[in-house]
């Protein structure tokens, strides 16, 4: 009997050994090219979201971003990355901005399709480490764009996720969270979350569903030709008719909906999102359609490009709210008004839109044009060029 226990105990332990050992060499083999230098002004900094796991998640951070010792920082700005999960290119775009002034961290959200890969769409370098690196779920639009958690942690000895349930915004929370911290940032006094294109959904996805209010710090969400936006209740600019999930996340509250939402949505109220210093800042050169959301989710929000869905998005959050803001040059006024959708009179409107005049879907372009920069740096942000007639 004791003889049996014996070789049941040493076949386990070679199993484990060889579990590991496996792990260990697909953490090689994944590791086996090595990423150019990151971006000027920039460093790759292992963060750890949370303390359940070791596994962690790339940053491009500058200077001034500090996650240990102090950093003199008042502004503290976390970029959001493209669907190309093009970190490498986020990060340069609002450096140009913020350079070493102000704190910068651009988490990158990985997915097991990059281990191994040179570069995560064919054109920006992927950094990401297989060893320690949490990755997300592959789908057509990130998953991490709409919260879910990641699908798995790193594949080294002791870099799994060990059940920890991790969310791309549980991420964005704990890097706002580090920035509240005042024995590191002792001076902060604002944050922004900014993102472009599916950063600027994902911006926008976060700046409803969070619930991280640090005290005595401003925070800021400023999304940059978002694809679409969320409609809190069922009236759209367009028809619905052929559409049976357009109130389905992440266009809008129902259907189903990743840990982290579903956790956090029924506070999530319409009033307290217009509340919020939220900026929607698009490009009316922004028409193109060709790469962009092609749901009906996102078609019914006001047609089949970026800039009729932000008008129309715009449009929408004025009347529900009951501002007394002229929408009347806006298409999707008229259609909104025969939609028979009502105000619900909120008592604050913080939202703002700001239109960068002869630019189309470039992130570069419009982080670094006045109205970009003014939406990380400043209190008072232009209004840009509104349309005429529609």
């Amino acid at each position: 009997m004791q003889l049996l226990l014996l070789c049941m105990t040493a076949l386990l332990l070679l199993t484990s050994a060889n579990g590991l050992d496996a792990r260990t060499k697909n953490a090689a083999k994944s590791n086996s090219y090595t990423p150019p230098p990151p971006p000027q002004g920039g460093r790759i900094v292992s963060f750890r979201p949370s303390k359940q796991t070791k596994a962690s998640v790339p940053v491009f951070a500058n200077s001034l971003f500090k996650t240990k010792g102090t950093s003199n920082a008042k502004r503290g700005v976390i970029g959001l990355t493209g669907k190309g999960r093009d970190g490498s290119q986020t990060f340069p775009d609002i450096y140009q901005v913020v350079a070493d002034h102000h704190a910068l961290a651009v988490p990158n959200f990985y997915e097991a399709r990059d281990r191994g890969q040179s570069t995560t769409d064919g054109v920006h370098a992927s950094y990401l480490n297989a060893t320690r690196d949490m990755v997300w779920p592959e789908k057509s639009v990130g998953s991490w764009v709409t919260g879910e958690d990641a699908a798995e942690g790193g594949l080294g000895n002791d870099y799994d996720l060990a059940g920890a349930q991790i969310s791309s915004y549980d991420v964005i929370d704990q890097l706002v969270r580090l920035y509240s911290d005042k024995s590191i940032y002792p001076n902060m006094q604002d944050i922004v979350v900014a993102g472009h294109s599916a950063g600027g959904k994902t911006t926008v996805s976060y700046s409803y569903i969070s619930d991280e209010t640090p005290e005595g710090i401003r925070v800021r969400y400023v999304h940059l030709n978002s694809p679409s936006s969320i409609f809190s209740e069922s009236h759209r600019p367009l028809s619905t008719s052929s559409c049976s999930s357009y109130q389905s996340w992440p266009y809008g509250p129902q259907g189903q909906q990743p840990r982290y939402v579903s956790s956090r949505l029924q506070a999530a109220t319409f009033a307290r999102w217009v509340s919020r210093d939220v900026v929607r800042v698009t490009g009316n050169a922004d028409t193109q359609t060709q790469g962009d959301d092609s749901d009906c989710g996102a078609t019914v929000q006001g047609g089949r490009d970026r800039l009729s869905r932000n008008y129309g998005a715009w449009v929408y959050e004025n009347m529900l709210a009951g501002t007394k803001t002229d929408l009347s040059e806006f298409k999707a006024y008229k259609q909104l008004q025969k939609s028979g959708l009502k105000s619900q009179n909120v008592g604050v409107f913080n939202k703002r839109l700001a239109i960068v005049d002869g630019v189309g879907h470039d992130s570069t372009k419009m982080f670094a044009s006045r109205i970009g920069r003014q939406s990380i740096l400043d209190d008072h942000i232009d209004q840009g060029p509104l349309p005429t007639k529609q």
